[in-house]
Formats: structure tokens, sequence, C-alpha cells
């Protein structure tokens, strides 16, 4: 009982310095980073405790991120909120492999770690507020997994129930959970003996999840435009070729950076501060563990292997029906803790093949290297975001417009002339520009992407027409901004200026209308808290 005390202590110190592996693997990792289209959106509607996405069907969408509503520097509130989710996803899947495999806690360790160090391709995840917003569904979706798994073992119906609770609240934050969730009985049914409870427990998993996917076909079947997003932007494929290939492109994201990644990658500082951790954690974590000792136990490694593979392949499985893209953006965030398991059970499997010996010195090895590689991914991926990311024009951009237009009266539209390609879509001004004057004024960028505001100039003005189903939820209306009412920017050279004239590369003013910006800016009488994100 003493040595399986001190076992469980120093596996703990070893859990303990899972959010250090993961400061080091992020400390490289801007809250600057802006993919240029979802992130304004998310941060104005965040701010009025908006929870939804209803164009795509996804009414809790924006619930995970709620939170970081409540700092006041949002960019680091939301980096701090992607890195809880991150961890506490590490520790759940620790949780389900101590339930479902308890005499392998070196391999929960290892799992856990590699839920922190390895999303190879993904950059969505150095993406702060996407980070947080995907890193929120799979928090999700593993808490009511495990939930699940929880109450089986301790035979607790209520803790079912509040399991079941939480998958319809999983699954409409983002419907690429639903195959996750639907796997989860699988966890028991393959572990456990068939048994009457077995069977009511999955039954009423399932039923959850029904529940879920009824409340989401309701709204599809009802019509209007609640999968415009998905209609539009994913476009789903249903040709089983093209889906199979999909699904072997993403495991190959996944895998193929372990031996395809330069070794220049990992001649950057955050390599061997990584590794050292771990190999100190993984130390922790072996200390008084007979795990490696059982030579025939690579059979179980192999299956949960292959269980880790199939649920990474169901945390892809939605998002690939409906995304053709060659990359795997978004896609490594509900697929990473079950390549976490089948990565870690082949450093397993392997090690246990090697000499008595050697056994722990090939799976720190194996391990360390999947750490080492995942650490130089981080950092070359953050050279990528250095080179593309939206925030350095967006930013200059808005300063020079609040510079100039400190306020503007409401009901003002600011129609913008983006020579300087800083917006790649209407709808991310639209918000930036409601978020820094307070929803006093609007935004349009004249000639760019007009998915959910697109906007028409006529005799009367300029025609805001907003998609009809984001309309209440975001409590936004059509509108027709008088021509008295628009004012023109230009954005270029990194220089902001007002128009003071109506632009020739603008269809012309009508006989009659009148276009004066002046009238429209005002001194800024209080300081807006907003701003600050500006600096």
């Amino acid at each position: 009982m003493g040595n399986a005390r001190r076992a469980s202590r120093t596996l703990l110190c070893a859990l303990s310095g899972l959010p250090i592996l993961l400061l080091i693997q992020r400390a490289c990792v801007r809250a600057t980073n802006f993919g240029g289209f979802d992130e304004w959106p998310m941060l104005e509607l965040s701010s009025r405790w908006v929870v939804g996405f209803p164009h795509a069907n996804r009414p809790l969408g924006m619930l995970w991120i709620l939170p970081a509503s409540l700092l006041p520097y949002r960019l680091l509130s939301f980096q701090l909120l992607s890195f809880v989710y991150l961890l506490a996803s590490a520790l759940l899947v620790f949780r389900l492999c101590q339930r479902l495999l308890p005499s392998r806690p070196l391999l929960g360790f290892v799992a856990a770690s590699l839920v922190v160090s390895w999303a190879p391709g993904d950059v969505a995840r150095l993406n702060c507020i996407e980070c947080a917003v995907f890193g929120g569904f799979t928090f999700a979706a593993l808490a009511a997994i495990v939930g699940f798994v929880e109450s089986w073992f301790e035979a607790r119906g209520l803790m079912l129930v509040l399991a079941c609770l939480l998958v319809p609240i999983a699954a409409r934050s983002y419907e690429g959970s639903f195959a996750l969730l639907t796997g989860a009985p699988l966890l028991l049914l393959l572990t456990q003996a068939w048994s009457r409870r077995l069977a009511i427990w999955s039954g009423a998993w399932m039923a959850a999840v029904g529940v879920a996917a009824a409340a989401t076909l309701i709204p599809v079947l009802a019509g209007g435009g609640s999968l415009a997003y998905q209609a539009t932007v994913l476009k789903p494929e249903f040709d089983p070729a093209v889906l199979f290939g999909r699904f072997v492109w993403q495991f190959v994201y996944h895998l193929a950076p372990l031996v395809l990644s330069p070794p220049s990658e990992l001649a950057v500082r955050a390599v061997p501060w990584a590794v050292g951790l771990f190999a100190v954690l993984f130390a922790l974590a072996q200390r008084g563990s007979c795990e490696l000792a059982d030579r025939e136990a690579w059979r179980c490694d192999a299956w949960s292997a292959l269980l880790g593979l199939g649920f990474a392949g169901l945390g892809y499985a939605l998002i690939v029906v409906g995304s053709g893209a060659p990359t795997a953006y978004r896609l490594q965030f509900l697929s990473g803790p079950g390549m976490a398991v089948a990565l870690a059970s082949v450093v397993m499997g392997l090690a246990r093949l090697a000499p008595a010996r050697a056994r722990e010195a090939v799976a720190f090895l194996l391990a360390a290297w999947v750490v080492a590689v995942g650490a130089g991914r981080t950092v070359a991926m953050q050279q990528s975001w250095d080179r593309a990311s939206a925030y350095p024009a967006q930013m200059s951009m808005l300063r020079g417009l609040v510079s100039r237009a400190p306020d503007l009266r409401p009901g003002t539209m600011v129609l913008l002339l983006d020579e300087g390609g800083a917006w790649r879509a209407t709808f991310g001004f639209h918000h930036a520009i409601q978020y820094l004057y307070q929803r006093r004024a609007a935004g349009c960028v004249w000639g760019a992407w007009d998915a959910l505001y697109p906007g028409t100039l006529g005799p009367e003005g300029l025609h805001s027409e907003p998609w009809s189903v984001i309309r209440g939820p975001w409590s936004v209306r059509p509108h027709t901004y008088r021509y008295d009412e628009i004012v023109v920017a230009r954005f270029s050279g990194g220089r902001v200026e007002i128009l003071k004239e109506w632009p020739a590369t603008l269809p012309p003013v009508p006989a009659g209308a009148l276009y004066d910006p002046g009238s429209r800016i005002q001194d800024l009488s209080l300081p807006v808290p907003e701003r600050r994100l500006l600096r």
C-alpha cells in the first residue's frame, strides 16, 4: 500500500508539470495571430454575451469563450482561456486512460503530455481566439465522455444524467462533436463485460445524442438560413472515394511530421527546454511503476492504439464531410486526444519489444521525439503567422481610423476602400467598427467578401441587408444609410484617410444627395474601454 501511495504521489507530481510543459510549448505563440476573418465578430459578439452562430446552426457556438469577456485585456484573456482548455483536455484524457486502463498510468501520462504537445499541422491552434473557441468545444466533448465513463465506474445514475445533459450542450456548440460523442459507448463496450446495466448506460447516452441530433435537424427541416455557412462556405461532400481520400490526408497531416519535419525545426530553444522538462516528468511518472515490465502487454497497446486512431478519425469525421481544404486547419482539436492516445500506445508497445533494461529508455526517447518535434513545429508555425497574420494591417488601419474619427454620430456607416488589403471580408470590419464605436456605427468594405452583411449602393444610399438568420440573435436589422450618413475611408500605404469628396471609384452620388463626412465625425466625450485593444 505504501508503494502504491508513493507511486501515486510521483505520478501526481508529473501531472502537475504539464502546465509548465504547455507554457514551454506555447511560449512563442503570440496573442496577435489573426486569421483575418472571425476574430472581430467573436470579440464583439462575446462582449455582448451573444452565444450563437445562427447561420451555422450553432446556437451555443460562443458559449465557451464567454469567460474571456470578464477580463479587461481581451486578447490575453483569450490566450489564457485557450491555455486552460488545452490543459483541462489533457487531464481529462489522463483520467479516461486511468479509468479504462488502471494498470497503465504511464501510458495515460504520456498521452496527456502529447495532448498539449502534438498538433503539428493545425495553425488554428496558434490563433488565440480560435484556439479558445475550438479548445472549448473539445473540452466540452471530453468532459461529457469522461462524465459518462466515470458514472459507469462509480455506478451513479445522477452522474450519468449530468453527463447526458452535457451532450446536447457540446453538440449544439459545434456539430463536429457529434461523431466523437457517438463513439463514447465503445469505450465501455470494448473494455467491460456485457451486462444489463451497460445496456442501460449506453442506451441513455445514445438517447442524449439523439436528442441533440433532433435539436440540430429541426432548424434545418424548418428551412431558413440556419445552415447558410455550411452550404456556402463548407459545401458538404458525400462521394465515398473523395471522403476516404480526405480522411487519409488528415492522418497524413497528423502523423507525417514525425518523420518529415526538417531537422532545422529542432534547432530552436523551445526544443531542449521541452525535452528536458519532459525527461523529469517522465522519470517521475515512471518511478515505482512496473508497467513496462510486462512484455506481453504490447497486444493491449496495439488495441488502444487502434482505438485512439478510431477516435481521431471520429474527430475528423463531420468536418471532413464539409471541408475539402487541403490543410489540417481546425482539424487537430477534436482529433487530438485520440491521436495522443494512439501515439502513446505505439510508444509503449515499441518499448516493450526492446530488451528489459532498455525499455524505459526506449519509451522515453520515442515520446520525447514527439514532444521535440511538436515544439519545433509550433515555432515554425508561429514564424508562418509572423509573415501572414492579419493583425498588423488591421490594427494599423483601425488606429488610423479612430485617430481621424474619434467618435461617430449614431447611425453612421464607415465605407472602407481597402487598398492596403487589411480586411478579407466585410463582416470582420463591420464588427470591428461596432466594437470600437460601441455600436453607434457599422462598417462595410467595398469589394470584399460580403457574407453576413451584403451591402449595395443605390439611389437612397448604402443598403445593408444582414442575413435574416442572424438578425434576431445578433440584434441587427436591414438599414439604408443615406449618403450624408456615410463616411468613406481609404486605407493605403499603411495610412488612413477620411475622404472629403466622394471618390470616383464608387458609383456616383445621385443628384440631390449630399456626402458630408465632417458632419458625422465628433470628438470623443468619454473613453472607450474597448479601444485598449488597439494598444
